[in-house]
């Protein structure tokens, strides 16, 4: 239900001021941009507003404001007020003045009450948001929040961001297949789950490592699931020759059902790493 016309490859902004400084960030938009990457993500969470804020420093001196989509996300719980705020903040840190796809970064039950339905979609009344989208939401949430949109005759949301790996599947056949039936694009993120995929992060985590910026990233992955799936990414590594990250990039990118996967990072080669993963055809 949008004219978006999004990249397979999109660029996740979260490292931008958090683990990189702005003169990387603005190489790695640089290159994305080059290489036909149209739809940059990132969030108010993202280094407290600094992603933000680089990426708008980038637009300005660059003037690339129409070259690219830009979605960015709210934190919960939600309110009316908070969600008419936030997109006020985004938007000036961001120096635009639409954004178009703008996201509730997680599911919370405060998703649902009918004046933050009503709010998210008066930003779109009044121009300042061109799409509403989700993130971080079960099918089932999904559905409780698209049946209260439709009852409330508003615009629908027109994505899902969810985790998505051969070790974390949020965004499953079953609701794949919703989405398509709804209309709605889905959007993966963290194709390497935050660099467990590759596996570095086997027995001790180092330093300055993603997960040990976000500590909610060991629970998620060091288990059976995460165990299994770097198991299974070991053989097949063993048995093609080819490199774990680059099957792990493979096994999303090559998901016909999914509308595009975040690539983000810490330098070009990562960006290198998805484009080449495109062309491994082993899961296929």
């Amino acid at each position: 239900h949008s004219d978006l016309k999004i990249s397979r490859i999109s660029l996740g902004c979260v490292t931008f001021g958090r683990e990189i400084g702005r003169e990387e960030s603005f190489a790695i938009m640089d290159y994305a941009l080059e290489k036909g990457m149209n739809y940059f993500d990132t969030a108010e969470a993202y280094g407290n507003g600094a992603s933000e804020m680089i990426i708008g420093s980038w637009l300005k001196e660059r003037n690339t404001r129409s070259k690219i989509y830009l979605g960015t996300k709210i934190l919960p719980p939600y309110s009316p007020e908070k969600i008419i705020q936030s997109c006020e903040n985004s938007l000036e840190r961001m120096q635009i003045s639409e954004i178009d796809l703008f996201q509730l970064h997680a599911f919370h039950e405060t998703a649902l009450n009918p004046k933050v339905l009503l709010a998210f979609d008066k930003l779109i009344k009044d121009g300042k948001v061109r799409y509403p989208g989700v993130s971080n939401f079960s099918q089932e949430q999904l559905t409780g929040f698209l049946k209260m949109q439709k009852e409330l005759g508003l615009n629908q949301i027109c994505s899902l961001q969810n985790n998505h790996n051969l070790a974390i599947q949020n965004l499953g056949t079953q609701t794949l297949e919703f989405c398509r039936q709804e209309g709605i694009g889905s959007i993966s993120f963290s194709p390497l789950g935050a660099g467990f995929l590759t596996g570095k992060y086997k027995s001790s985590i180092p330093k300055g490592a993603r997960f040990n910026l976000q500590p909610g990233h060991q629970g998620l992955y060091f288990n059976r699931d995460g165990a299994m799936a770097l198991e299974k990414l070991e053989a097949a590594s063993a048995e093609t020759g080819i490199s774990k990250v680059e099957l792990a990039l493979a096994w999303v990118l090559n998901n016909p059902d999914i509308t595009t996967t975040l690539v983000g990072g810490r330098r070009i080669s990562h960006i290198d790493q998805a484009f080449a993963a495109r062309n491994v055809a082993y899961w296929k």
